[in-house]
């Protein structure tokens, strides 16, 4: 096992001196699991007008004096 120590220093940082640390025995090994974050994923959807040029469904508006589409 490993040896472990605390480190003292004075008030100007000053290395003072080394004190060995008590050794805790390990009794059992603890294993700490954590949950999985599920990825939320959105469907991708078209606006109206999109959705209707796909669909088919599109009816352009057309002007009554030109008789061209409107944009």
């Amino acid at each position: 096992m490993a040896k472990y120590y605390g480190y003292c220093y004075d008030a100007n940082g000053k290395f003072t001196e080394i004190i060995p640390m008590d050794e805790k025995p390990i009794y059992e090994k603890q294993t700490f699991y954590r949950e999985e974050k599920k990825k939320i994923v959105t469907e991708e959807k078209l606006c109206t007008l999109h959705q209707s040029i796909e669909d088919g469904t599109y009816k352009p508006e057309i002007d009554e004096e030109t008789g061209e589409e409107l944009p």
